[in-house]
């Protein structure tokens, strides 16, 4: 489900290439996506060694 909302969001990013905002706003929120499922990775091997 994650997987799907990135690469609907790079489409977006794409589309929206030109506008000097959206880039910004897309380059933040791509490291901001990418710490997120990093650290959902994390926690749930963290969580299945505390089993």
């Amino acid at each position: 489900m994650r997987f799907a909302f990135l690469t609907e969001f790079k489409q977006i990013c794409v589309k929206h290439q030109y506008n000097r905002i959206a880039r910004f706003f897309c380059e933040v929120s791509k490291k901001l996506a990418v710490m997120v499922v990093r650290g959902n990775l994390g926690w749930i091997s963290f969580k299945n060694f505390n089993l």
